[in-house]
């Protein structure tokens, strides 16, 4: 195996571990905002989000790693999200959470792995593929590029993302778990942003994604090739980290 893809169990293993000690998981996040207007979690997503706002664009800009821009389906987006957080909800944990929380020695978060490779791998790869794209389909695709709206990338991105870090600065500093959202926000931004340039080296161009490397697993386990660079190899690494971690 290539040494580099390596680098996907180290950026796994640093977000396992972080978001073990800052108890991150975005199904008990949105959840207390609902039910005890409680928005510790969603403000270490959201400071994670606007320091690889800010961070980004300079790393493209060196050339160390190429924006991707996926294709948007609303209707899916939609239907998928309310799947997901009803999912979510029963599973008691998020795509990742499920997964470090495996490792922090939770049995029934085992089960929440094994439902979403199962899902996941037949909406992504399997028999209910058509399905997935007809619901696509229903509202088309929504694409974007680096000067869509008329401006540079990071002439949007960074002056935002400055914006919203200066927000939430001026916000209540609380804890989950071992560690305040201000430190997991930020150590979650520096791992995504590090992400990028280390998963570009086995010409992969995207950042973390969870669901993909699930999927990849899911069909490495039942004999279908992976590829030890680009999707697959690194994936894998990725979310084998997260328990790690």
């Amino acid at each position: 195996m290539n040494a580099l893809v390596i680098s996907g169990l180290v950026i796994g293993a640093a977000y396992g571990y972080i978001a073990q000690r800052g108890a991150f998981c975005l199904s008990s996040g949105f959840r207390f905002v609902v039910t005890k207007r409680d928005f510790t979690k969603v403000k270490a997503l959201l400071l994670a989000i606007a320091v690889q706002m800010v961070a980004m664009p300079a790393v493209f800009a060196l050339g160390w790693a190429q924006p991707a821009f996926p294709s948007f389906f609303p209707v899916g987006a939609i239907v998928g999200g309310l799947l997901f957080g009803v999912s979510m909800y029963w599973a008691v944990g998020c795509a990742a959470g499920v997964w470090f929380k495996t490792g922090a020695g939770s049995l029934g978060a085992v089960a929440g792995i094994a439902g979403m490779m199962l899902g996941a791998t037949l909406f992504e790869a399997g028999p209910l593929r058509g399905l997935r794209d007809a619901v696509h389909g229903l509202g088309g695709a929504v694409t974007f590029n680096a000067t869509s709206l008329g401006l540079p990338l990071w002439a949007l991105l960074v002056p935002l993302g400055a914006a919203l870090i200066l927000f939430l600065m001026r916000t209540e500093t609380t804890k989950a778990g071992a560690w305040t959202w201000r430190r997991t926000g930020l150590l979650l931004g520096l791992v995504g942003v590090a992400a990028w340039p280390l998963a570009a080296l086995v010409e992969r161009q995207f950042g973390m994604s969870v669901i993909g490397g699930t999927v990849d697993l899911a069909r490495l386990t039942s004999g279908a090739t992976i590829p030890a660079k680009g999707f697959g190899g690194w994936d894998i690494l990725f979310v084998l980290g997260l328990p790690l971690g």
